[in-house]
């Protein structure tokens, strides 16, 4: 699924500047892109615009040919459910379950995408979460940040979101789930953006958006600046 963004503004009441401003940005479906750019910037605000837990002053989103302005609240969950994977720095897990507890949880919210036990199983195991049953309170940080990734997953999403989902993980751990997600998207055409600071992440992506604090952003897919340039 594409994403495309046009004049969009985000303003807060009593500040002059606005918190995000984008010109003008398309990403073309089925690719990566890493959004990077100093604390403060506004990289999870970018984030939770296109998720759609944010709502612009003004602008157009759109998620292929959905104009997401004209979606009501209803309309706009029932379209994230559908369509999205979400990883947050707050992973929103339910700590008195266990790992594949809050995993299949899913299917309480979703009748069209059921989420797989045995997939589910898979994927946890590939993390190096090999005790499912667990409660999740006796996980460590940076076991939950793997068990969300893999709820995302699960649900095998047209788009997933990440914030910094390497950022509580060692270098091995970060390389795992770097070549798991890329892997993941290689393999259904996801579209995949993730803010990071991770090195790992970063050089294994061939997009990157660098947002600059009080600077519009006016960016496109690679692919279509190759094309653009011949």
């Amino acid at each position: 699924m594409d994403l495309k963004i046009k004049n969009l503004v985000l303003k807060v009441k009593n500040e002059e500047n606005p918190i995000l401003e984008v010109e003008n940005l398309y990403l073309k479906s089925g690719e990566n892109l890493v959004v990077t750019g100093e604390s403060g910037a506004g990289k999870t605000t970018f984030l939770n615009l296109i998720s759609l837990l944010e709502f612009p002053t003004s602008g157009e989103i759109y998620w292929g040919n959905v104009k997401t302005s004209t979606l009501n609240q209803t309309q706009k969950d029932r379209f994230r459910n559908l369509n999205f994977g979400i990883v947050m720095q707050n992973f929103h897990l339910i700590q008195n379950l266990s790992a594949i507890e809050n995993i299949m949880l899913l299917n309480l919210f979703s009748t069209n995408k059921p989420v797989k036990k045995e997939l589910a199983m898979h994927l946890l195991n590939e993390v190096g979460i090999t005790n499912p049953n667990l409660k999740l309170k006796l996980y460590s940080r940076g076991q939950m940040q793997r068990i969300a990734i893999v709820r995302a997953l699960s649900c095998a999403p047209k788009v997933l979101i990440l914030d910094e989902p390497t950022a509580s993980l060692d270098k091995f751990n970060s390389n795992l789930i770097t070549n798991l997600l890329t892997n993941f998207t290689n393999k259904t055409n996801a579209t995949m953006i993730v803010a990071s600071h991770d090195e790992t992440i970063k050089n294994s992506f061939k997009n990157i958006l660098d947002i600059k604090k009080n600077e519009s952003i006016n960016w496109q897919s690679n692919t279509l600046q190759t094309k653009e340039e011949k």
